[in-house]
């Protein structure tokens, strides 16, 4: 496993906040992030529900939508043993794909490469930096 590929010494700030670092068990934090990247790009969202737990969910599976098309709630499910075995990036990268779904609506396929189905491999903060940025710009053109 080559950590060089995941870290690029970039830097991946939302607002003050350095998602490299952060506290990736925080995960209702990540969601605030998340909301902030978007007001950052544009994107305002009402006053939601916000319903983000930790489950056992089918093998391999590290996160699931269960808001989509539901505006008022986003409804995030983890799998706490996949989510701790898996590098920050990817966890950044697994949860916006799943907010991407549920504030977006977004299904696979849409909305760039981030709305592509996750796979097993690694990704980099590179990547997630830019496949987020792209996902912002679908939602805003569309």
């Amino acid at each position: 496993f080559n950590y060089g590929l995941l870290f690029d010494g970039g830097d991946y700030k939302i607002d003050d906040v350095n998602m490299i670092g952060f506290n990736t068990m925080d995960i209702s934090g990540m969601v605030d992030i998340f909301i902030k990247d978007s007001k950052n790009h544009g994107i305002e969202f009402n006053n939601n529900l916000i319903k983000v737990t930790f489950a056992e969910l089918p093998r391999g599976v590290l996160g699931l939508s269960y808001g989509m098309y539901k505006d008022e709630l986003i409804d995030i499910r983890i799998d706490k043993i996949n989510w701790e075995k898996s590098t920050d990036a990817k966890k950044w990268y697994v949860l916006y794909h799943e907010l991407g779904h549920d504030l977006f609506n977004f299904e696979h396929g849409k909305g760039g490469r981030m709305m592509n189905p996750i796979s097993d491999r690694g990704y980099s903060w590179k990547e997630f930096w830019e496949d987020k940025d792209t996902m912002f710009e679908a939602y805003y053109n569309e």
